[in-house]
């Protein structure tokens, strides 16, 4: 099983999909025998009937555990928990 990319497309995080540009990329994608593709976040943004397959993508950090990233940031979320219910 897999896939054959044909063709990308990039749009901005939170774009604003229009009805044009849907039917461009359907009709580019449908051209080469193929099927567009977006990730369900996008997918929601996007109104019904539109040809496309969606994936889900799960992301697991390359050392097993996710506490180098957390050690960036500057305050837990009991800090920020702490600060939201402070008056």
């Amino acid at each position: 099983a897999g896939a054959e990319v044909v063709m990308t497309r990039w749009f901005r995080d939170h774009d604003f999909y229009g009805a044009d540009e849907l039917d461009r990329v359907c009709a580019a994608a449908g051209a080469r025998g193929a099927v567009a593709v977006t990730t369900a976040k996008d997918a929601v943004k996007l109104p019904p009937g539109i040809p496309v397959w969606i994936i889900e993508i799960d992301v697991v950090p390359l050392t097993g555990t996710w506490e180098p990233l957390w050690a960036l940031f500057p305050h837990t979320l009991q800090d920020v928990e702490d600060t939201i219910s402070s008056p």
